[in-house]
């Protein structure tokens, strides 16, 4: 209130003027300085009426500048590169004597630190501290401790309980590690939990009396399951979980611990309570779940003092009605609302800082971002009923006017260079955008008050050409990626990077290079001592994925797949997986299920995976439909009943003279090796039977036809594939070539992919025309499996392919993992592998 405040002194008061101003100071010469040094004097220039004419414009001078970027986190990272730039033209100036303030600074904390969060190491590391965050953004605990408010009186989800345990304070509290975390989430998983403390907190939700799949109903299946034996079936409605033993016993009842205390806290805020009593129970809820001798313990004070004021105020303004949950939660949150965190203003380095009234003390860089059009200065929506806002007087405060006069102190305040940051530009079409309406104004003041024509008496060209010209030289419009090759190309001089992964970006396009750079540049060492022996097992999981089994076994490189979500609703329309894994335990039953499904239905509800009610009944009749031609085609082929089944059979076949094969066979009946599974009988599901099909040719047993039955799921719904492999006169040499494929596989991964590979192999196989053609079209089906589809997942999506191959497409014609390797190509392993087995295989 500057301008009301002068008028008062000057109008309602005695004034005196003070003495003149201090007149020392060297006369301006950059922009910045004149612009400064006109407003001291209150100097209007102007070409056509101004007190003085305008003043010609240097052509070094770089003491203002406006950036017009595409988005906020482009903001960031152009202000990066400002500061960079500035810092090593200039020895002279350091991070402490710059400071960026932005409007909003809890949007912007997230992208500075992704930006500015750079090791100590990195040459771009500039030291920075981010000042005036709100509560809510700078203080997670304020955060956790308003999620759990919110779901207090809830349904008490899978995922909101877990988010809250992953809190580093609160799993401490309860003697947890962050290493226990993903055993507990396994364990939530398998145990069915949903939602829902117990049946009797759903029927206060208005939902069905069922324990099935609530908190309760997981813990006691953690309970009974290191209570009682591992092979014990129900006790009383509750079927044990298996996998509790040992330590992890101690592990569970900690995590129940934590539970149910956050039960009896949810239990406590349902009530009904005046602000006094309300102030009791919020004040002991920290307490109760997360640990206060932390660092993070300031805020839950905060929370504290807050209580203290909300209920000072109740009792002075003489407030005594009830409120709920919601109603104290609202007063809580706006009171914490308007506060800050209390560090990060000058301690050192780069200052992001909000932008505030008598913040802008001297600086010889000021950075101003978020000047966007509507965004600053800041809009008022005031009540109908506010009179202050429609009638208003001298010295009223208004947002509007405050972060104008803010916008002026920053520019006084600013010693040697004044760099402007706004959203140009949109980021989905480009559209070009304004800034806000205080940097519009400055820069019709630069128009007025600067001259860039080489001859200053010459004819004025006008205001809209001075402006044109004048933004032309001061406003720097940057490019969408910082890897443009504007930033390297050194047309512009205002346009810099100091990035060099940007730099090989861009080089990378403009070479027309679209592949990245190999994960591993060339093929590994051989081994010193190579291996003699390998199992059946092992070779069969080598083959189902070599790049996998390179990466994990030459590298030491696990990478952990993409868990599934905690589901927060109870079983109701399942997916794809779920039902595979339904239909796999009805087949194990081998048709008992299918006549009596009431004990495998009671354990599926034991174990929370089926709808309540009588959805089960039509998800099991769904799946028996499924499982069914299987079932009959397993009792068809299968010679009696399964009692009938022949010992498991060991035996090691030596390969070469320096190398052996040692297997374990079962599944085995008189008439052959029988294998049936619920899934299509694809590549990766054939190749290890195909396998073990070789291996039971090799050593021929005698008590024992050497001939594999294979029955799967067929493509059309509600049917059955069988598949015979016949006898393998040969089957040694087929082993022993495919045992060399193991070896050649130590030093570098195969370009073989199962699905892919039996996709191409039965393609060449099944397509007519020349030689040429065949590659062609069995290469297309490969691809086609390789890279998937929106309903399968192909070969292409698994993370060892992604990481390994990138972008590239190892399956098709020509390609080859390292130039100068002598690696056998996709199509080569494909036919090798899979058409000895197609010569023995036959559809029944």
């Amino acid at each position: 209130i500057s301008r009301d405040f002068q008028e008062v002194l000057e109008n309602e008061v005695p004034y005196l003027e003070a003495g003149e101003h201090y007149t020392g100071h060297a006369a301006p010469l950059t922009m910045l300085e004149v612009l400064q040094n006109d407003i001291l004097h209150l100097t209007e220039r102007s070409q056509a009426s101004g007190s003085e004419p305008p003043q010609p414009l240097r052509g070094d001078d770089a003491s203002l500048f406006i950036h017009a970027c595409h988005s906020r986190l482009r903001e960031v990272e152009v202000l990066q590169d400002q500061l960079l730039a500035l810092l090593h033209d200039d020895p002279a100036l350091t991070p402490r004597d710059i400071v960026v303030m932005l409007p909003e600074v809890s949007a912007y904390a997230p992208l500075i630190e992704a930006v500015f969060g750079l090791p100590f190491e990195d040459k771009r590391f500039i030291p920075y501290r981010i000042a005036d965050r709100s509560l809510f953004s700078g203080a997670p605990l304020i955060d956790v401790f308003f999620r759990f408010l919110q779901m207090a009186t809830g349904r008490m989800s899978v995922s909101e309980v877990m988010e809250l345990l992953a809190c580093e304070a609160i799993h401490l509290n309860f003697g947890l590690t962050p290493e226990d975390l993903p055993k507990i989430r396994l364990w939530v998983e398998k145990t069915g939990i949903r939602w829902g403390i117990d049946e009797l907190h759903r029927e206060k939700l208005q939902q069905p009396k069922e324990r099935q799949n609530t908190w309760r109903f997981g813990f006691d299946r953690l309970a009974l399951g290191y209570a009682v034996r591992s092979d014990s079936a129900f006790l009383g409605d509750i079927l044990p979980y298996e996998e509790i033993e040992g330590q992890a016993a101690e592990l569970a009842g900690r995590f129940i611990h934590f539970c149910e205390s956050l039960f009896a806290q949810g239990e406590k805020l349902a009530s009904v309570m005046e602000i006094p009593a309300w102030q009791d129970v919020l004040n002991d809820l920290p307490a109760a779940l997360f640990l206060e001798d932390s660092p993070q313990a300031w805020q839950l004070q905060k929370i504290r003092d807050s209580l203290a004021q909300i209920a000072l105020e109740a009792q002075d303004g003489g407030f005594s009605q009830p409120l709920d949950l919601n109603g104290i939660t609202i007063l809580l949150k706006e009171k914490l609302t308007g506060q800050a965190t209390p560090q990060g203003f000058l301690e050192g380095g780069l200052t992001f800082c909000g932008m505030l009234p008598m913040r802008s003390i001297p600086f010889k860089v000021i950075c101003l971002l978020g000047m966007n059009d509507g965004a600053f200065p800041r809009m008022e929506h005031p009540q109908s009923f506010d009179l202050i806002a429609r009638y208003p007087q001298r010295g009223d405060r208004a947002k509007r006017n405050d972060d104008r006069y803010i916008f002026l102190e920053a520019l006084l305040a600013c010693r040697s260079k004044f760099l402007l940051f706004y959203l140009g530009n949109n980021l989905r079409d480009g559209k070009a955008l304004p800034p806000s309406v205080v940097v519009e104004e400055l820069v019709d003041c630069l128009a007025e008050s600067f001259s860039l024509a080489s001859d200053p008496s010459g004819p004025d060209p006008g205001f809209d050409e001075r402006r044109k010209a004048l933004l032309a030289r001061i406003e720097v419009r940057h490019p969408l990626q910082p890897f443009s090759q504007r930033y390297f190309s050194g047309a512009d001089e205002r346009l810099c990077s100091f990035a060099a992964e940007y730099c090989r970006a861009a080089q990378a396009k403009q070479s027309g290079i679209r592949s990245r750079h190999a994960f591993l540049p060339g093929p590994m060492p051989p081994l010193v001592t190579a291996p003699a022996s390998v199992s059946l097992v092992e070779l069969s999981r080598y083959l189902s994925h070599p790049v996998r089994w390179f990466l994990e076994n030459r590298l030491g490189l696990f990478l952990q797949e993409r868990g599934r979500e905690l589901r927060d609703r109870e079983p109701i329309h399942l997916d794809s997986l779920e039902k595979y894994q339904l239909s796999r335990d009805l087949l194990a039953m081998q048709g008992e299920g299918l006549s009596s499904p009431e004990i495998l239905l009671a354990r599926w509800r034991g174990e929370g995976r089926i709808p309540l009610g009588q959805a089960a009944q039509a998800v099991f009749s769904e799946i028996k439909n499924t499982v069914r031609p299987i079932v009959e085609q397993l009792l068809h082929y299968r010679p009696g009943p399964a009692a009938q089944e022949l010992p498991p059979l060991r035996r090691e076949i030596r390969l070469t003279p320096d190398f052996t094969l040692h297997g374990e066979l079962h599944s085995r009946y008189p008439t052959g090796h029988i294998s049936w599974t619920n899934s299509l009988l694809h590549g990766k599901i054939l190749l290890p039977l195909w396998l073990e099909h070789l291996f039971l040719s090799a050593i021929a047993p005698d008590d024992q036809r050497c001939e594999t039955i294979v029955i799967g799921r067929g493509r059309d719904k509600g049917t059955a594939q069988v598949l015979r492999f016949s006898p393998v006169p040969e089957a040694a040499s087929v082993l022993r070539d495919l045992a060399s494929l193991f070896a050649e596989g130590l030093s570098a991964p195969l370009l073989f992919f199962p699905k892919s590979g039996l996709a191409f192999a039965q393609a060449m196989c099944a397509a007519k025309g020349s030689e040429q053609e065949k590659i062609i079209a069995a290469h297309g089906k490969a691809e086609e499996e390789y890279l998937g589809n929106e309903f399968a997942m192909g070969e292409g999506e698994d993370p060892y392919c992604r990481q390994l191959f990138g972008e590239a497409l190892p399956v098709a014609p020509g390609y080859a993992l390292y130039a100068a390797a002598n690696s056998p190509p996709f199509a080569e392993l494909a036919t090798r592998i899979f058409t000895p087995m197609l010569n023995q295989m036959e559809e029944l």
